[in-house]
């Protein structure tokens, strides 16, 4: 049996999660716009941000099974936060 994959869709693979990197970066500025509309108490913050861990983390999760037959592979996790922090800084 032959385990490895050609380069080339591990490299198609690695944009595509930095795309998910980017989309997830988006959604949490959307998330950040609506917490600022409910004022600064930490309780606020706290729900917020769990939200959007859990909806990061089944993002992430969806995203390791449809393209990485459930693998999680350390280069696709580093590919989403490369993709967060593009969207971040740019």
């Amino acid at each position: 049996m032959n385990y490895s994959e050609p380069l080339i869709t591990q490299v198609v693979i690695f944009c595509r999660g930095i795309g998910c990197g980017v989309l997830l970066g988006a959604f949490y500025d959307a998330v950040s716009a609506v917490r600022m509309l409910f004022g600064e108490r930490k309780s606020v913050y706290v729900f917020f941000d769990t939200l959007y861990f859990l909806f990061a983390a089944l993002i992430s999760f969806f995203f390791m099974v449809l393209y990485n037959s459930g693998q999680v592979r350390l280069n696709l996790m580093a590919a989403e936060l490369f993709g967060g922090m593009a969207f971040h800084f740019s």
